[in-house]
């Protein structure tokens, strides 16, 4: 295989995104109104204190974070690089690293009942790339993965 593989897990639903620009705009709503009490040095209001904004403020960001996350795999075959890339709405990070030579792509159920898709190189480094709910859904994306990458797949037991 020569070349880049890119494996995109699309977006995030609609509704992850609709409660995470919840999640952001309340924060934003948090430090404007912490920003707005000390500007007009009303310490009495709810949001005067930092720490109680911050108690506030740090779990609405975390939950819109959470809901805004979504990462891809990366293949360079030209370089023998390999990237996971992490987005976080709009912006993204990852960096590369060297990979051996790919040998399989498999298929297994994990302890929480979902049918994971990983791609294993020749010294057994798993890389995760899907989870499924649905077994056969699972097994047709790993068919065409390995079929994709010119490499063997291998279905669980």
């Amino acid at each position: 295989m020569k070349g880049k593989v890119f494996i995109y897990r699309g977006k995030p639903p609609i509704i992850s995104r609709i409660i995470a620009s919840i999640f952001y705009a309340s924060f934003l709503t948090v430090i404007f109104l912490y920003i707005k009490n000390v500007i007009y040095s009303n310490p009495l209001g709810y949001f005067g204190n930092i720490y109680t904004t911050l108690m506030v403020a740090l779990p609405l960001f975390v939950g819109g974070f959470s809901f805004s996350l979504t990462s891809s795999h990366e293949f360079d075959f030209d370089n023998k690089k390999y990237r996971e890339y992490i987005n976080i709405g709009a912006f993204g990070y990852g960096y590369w690293e060297d990979f051996n030579e790919l040998n399989r792509v498999s298929t297994f159920v994990n302890s929480k009942g979902y049918c994971e898709v990983n791609i294993i190189d020749i010294k057994n480094k798993k890389y995760n790339t899907l989870a499924f709910k649905n077994i056969d859904d699972a097994v047709v994306y790993g068919r065409d993965l390995a079929k994709n990458l010119e490499i063997k797949f291998l279905e669980r037991n």
